[in-house]
C-alpha cells in the first residue's frame, strides 16, 4: 500500500503538471489517481468480492484501466483543456508504478491472462499496517504531507511557514533536492547489483529500483521549486 509514498509522489507530479501548463486543476485530481486503485479495489475486492475474487489488486490496477484513463483524459484535454481525467490517469499510473504491477502479469494484463490471483486474506490488515510501519520512507512522506495539510488547513501556520520564513525555502528545497538525489543514487545503485536497500523498504531487488528512480525523480521536483523561487526573488529584486 504504502499510502504516503503514493501520495508524495502524485503530489510531486500534480506540482510538476501545473507549473508546466499553468493550471492548478492538475494537482488534486493527480493526488486522487495516486490512491485511487487501492481507494476502489481493496473494499471491492476483499470486501465485496471476496468470494469470488479474493485481492485487493483487480480491475484498477490493470493495464486495460490505466490506458482507457490516459486515452480519454488525452483526448479530453487537447479537444476541450480539461486535465481532471487525464491528471487522475497520471496518478493512477504512478500508483501501478510504484506498485510494480508488471511482477503480477496475470492481474496487470487482466483479462489476457486469465482472472486476479487470489490473495492471502488472514491477517491482511495487519500485515499491511507492519509493512507501512517499517518502511523509511513512509515515515518521510508522512511527516512532510503532515506539514503541508497542516499549515494548508490553518491561515496562522500559513503565515509563518510560508511568509515570515519564507527565506528559508530556497536552501530548504536545494537541500532536499540534494539529499533526495543522493538517496536515490545509492538504492538506485543496490537495485542494479540485485541487492536490498532497507531506505527502500522492500523485499526485493526490483522494489530497489524503482524507489530509487522515484526519490531521483522527487530531487528533480525539488530542485525545479528551487529554480522557481531562486526566479521568483530575482523578479522581486528588479522590481524594487
Amino acid at each position: 500500500m504504502f499510502i504516503f509514498f503514493h501520495l508524495i509522489v502524485a503530489l510531486a507530479i500534480g506540482y510538476l503538471l501545473a507549473d508546466r501548463f499553468q493550471s492548478r486543476a492538475f494537482v488534486l485530481p493527480c493526488i486522487l489517481g495516486g490512491l485511487l486503485p487501492d481507494l476502489v479495489d481493496k473494499p471491492m475486492g476483499l470486501i465485496l468480492l471476496a468470494d469470488s475474487i479474493g485481492s485487493g489488486r483487480v480491475f484498477l490496477h490493470t493495464a486495460l484501466f490505466l490506458l482507457v484513463m490516459l486515452v480519454a483524459g488525452g483526448i479530453l484535454f487537447m479537444r476541450w483543456r480539461s486535465p481532471v481525467i487525464l491528471a487522475v490517469g497520471v496518478g493512477v499510473a504512478s500508483h501501478q508504478f510504484l506498485d510494480l504491477m508488471w511482477q503480477t502479469p496475470a492481474t496487470w494484463l487482466y483479462p489476457l491472462l486469465g482472472s486476479f490471483p487470489a490473495t492471502d486474506r488472514e491477517g491482511w490488515f495487519l500485515r499491511e499496517f507492519l509493512l507501512e510501519l517499517q518502511n523509511p520512507g513512509e515515515w518521510v512522506s508522512g511527516m512532510l504531507l503532515f506539514l503541508l495539510i497542516l499549515t494548508a488547513l490553518s491561515p496562522r501556520l500559513h503565515r509563518l511557514v510560508f511568509i515570515r520564513f519564507k527565506p528559508l525555502f530556497r536552501p530548504l528545497t536545494f537541500g532536499a533536492g540534494l539529499i533526495l538525489g543522493l538517496l536515490g543514487l545509492l538504492i538506485l545503485s543496490a537495485g542494479a547489483m540485485a541487492r536490498l536497500n532497507h531506505v527502500a523498504g522492500g523485499k526485493a531487488y526490483e522494489y530497489s529500483i524503482v524507489v530509487g528512480v522515484t526519490f531521483t525523480f522527487l530531487a528533480y521536483a525539488a530542485f525545479h521549486a528551487y529554480t522557481r523561487l531562486s526566479a521568483g526573488d530575482e523578479r522581486s529584486s528588479s522590481n524594487r
